[in-house]
């Protein structure tokens, strides 16, 4: 016999034998198994196309993780997509070509009033990062209806590029609850006094927003349905030199928020230069909602 084949005998008798005798105790009864509780999500997406105030609220100190293209690496982009057998817009952003090029950009929305430029922005509520290199942070608010921008500056106080400090003489519209396809709004922001990189800043920024399609946001580790593509459009007309024009498209989805982003190059408008004639075919900087 085994030892292996012993050890079970020997259990076997063991069992047996504590079977066989008299018992002055009776064996205690087991309770039925009691699952955890589950927790309800804060927020479930509902696919109707539309996203409320409240399925786009900011997360504090919760990171998100994107995929970013390598600065000064531009990209061609399809913002146009296609319409699958079904009519649904589908926009393919998962091309495994960039995977190896990508980096990691990680954004977490934080109090503002922790930062060296809480004094300057009167009724702002959290910042996050505008910029892949972490060098600028956005500053928003959020009052349960619409989203406002009320400017940007530099992350830290010193930098070494120079500090940016940018205070809009009133907080621009970035989303007016809910969204959906067909919104559209503009604002013009004026900038007094400001600082861009230690040089003195004036300026008009004239915000363009436009949700122009709705559809299914392919990316290489999740798909979206129900997507909203948000187009914006900006021109800054300083009081130096020419103005200059860009586009973004942003993929919104509802309680996830910016699932992907896409930035156009800036064009300097020389007189009689007309925005429309800016065709958005290659990005300066590709965000994708990613590992």
């Amino acid at each position: 016999m085994t030892l292996r084949n012993y050890m079970t005998v020997l259990v076997i008798g063991l069992l047996l034998g504590l079977g066989c005798g008299e018992s002055e105790t009776p064996q205690a009864e087991r309770d039925d198994y009691q699952p955890g509780t589950v927790e309800e999500l804060e927020c479930m997406p509902d696919l109707d196309g539309r996203i409320e105030a409240d399925q786009l609220q900011p997360a504090f100190d919760v990171p998100i993780n994107y995929r970013v293209s390598p600065a000064g690496h531009e990209r061609p982009v399809d913002l146009a997509g296609y319409e699958d057998q079904h009519g649904v817009r589908v926009w393919d952003l998962s091309s495994e070509e960039y995977e190896l090029a990508d980096e990691t950009l990680r954004v977490v929305a934080e109090p503002v009033d922790q930062r060296w430029y809480a004094d300057e922005f009167a009724g702002a509520d959290f910042v996050t990062v505008l910029d892949a290199a972490l060098q600028i942070d956005a500053v928003y608010s959020h009052d349960g209806d619409t989203l406002y921008l009320h400017g940007y500056a530099s992350a830290e106080e010193a930098p070494d590029i120079g500090q940016t400090l940018v205070v809009y003489d009133e907080p621009v519209v970035a989303y007016d609850f809910p969204l959906q396809e067909g919104d559209s709004w503009s604002q013009t922001a004026q900038v007094q006094d400001g600082l861009f990189r230690d040089l003195p800043y004036t300026a008009e920024e004239h915000y363009e927003f436009e949700i122009d399609a709705t559809g299914e946001l392919w990316l290489p580790d999740v798909s979206f349905q129900k997507a909203l593509r948000v187009r914006t459009s900006l021109t800054i007309d300083s009081a130096v030199g020419n103005p200059v024009y860009r586009e973004q498209v942003q993929f919104l989805f509802e309680c996830f928020g910016e699932v992907a982003r896409l930035v156009g190059p800036d064009v300097e408008l020389e007189e009689g230069d007309e925005d429309e004639a800016y065709e958005f075919d290659r990005s300066v900087e590709m965000r994708r909602l990613g590992f």
